[in-house]
């Protein structure tokens, strides 16, 4: 099962990271982030997240948004 709001955090990343948008991808990171409600989404569905290369090059900023959906 897939979780909507899983749907929007990858249509989000797959925005984010297009070639037409790389220069601006910080600050359109953490303009985006605060709108995706990580609590909603399912917990196998953050650790796959957990494991990708774009998670791991900005995790300082995912870091506080996975730690509120996992508590």
């Amino acid at each position: 099962m897939i979780c909507k709001m899983w749907s929007v955090c990858q249509a989000v990343i797959r925005w984010l990271t297009d070639e037409q948008r790389q220069s601006h991808l910080p600050q359109n990171l953490t303009t985006l982030l605060p709108h995706i409600r990580f609590p909603m989404i399912f917990p196998e569905q953050l650790a796959e997240f957990e494991q990708s290369e774009f998670e791991r090059a900005h995790h300082s900023v995912f870091s506080p948004y996975l730690l509120t959906a996992y508590r």
